[in-house]
């Protein structure tokens, strides 16, 4: 048997996730188990650059969706560094998204610093 290319094997894992983006409203199984099994094939398959699975879509320690307001309580955290603070209302684990201005390309952006100086 044939194994499937990557590319068809992410372009399911992206069906999989929106059918489970569309099953909002209705029963939340069918939504973990579109989403599980999307998480199945990627481990599986080692796909890589699914942006959803990343970090924040579900929990990683009881592999369950975190919905915000139904499955996960999101709070801004105003410290040194602004962060979002993503809680599971299964498990009580907590993910920190730091808030932070995008850079312009690797050079850090702002920080860099102008090229040309007034030597004399």
């Amino acid at each position: 048997m044939k194994k499937p290319s990557k590319r068809a094997v992410k372009e399911r894992i992206e069906r999989l996730v929106n059918v489970a983006l569309e099953l909002s409203s209705e029963d939340l199984s069918k939504r973990e188990a579109a989403l599980l099994t999307a998480l199945k094939l990627q481990k599986k398959h080692n796909v890589r650059g699914v942006p959803l699975f990343k970090r924040y879509f579900y929990c990683h320690r009881c592999k369950r969706v975190m919905i915000p307001g139904r499955t996960a309580t999101i709070r801004i955290n105003s410290g040194k560094v602004k962060a979002l603070a993503v809680t599971c209302a299964a498990c009580k684990q907590t993910y920190r998204i730091p808030l932070t201005k995008k850079s312009e390309g690797r050079t850090g952006g702002a920080r860099c610093q102008s090229t040309s100086s007034n030597h004399s």
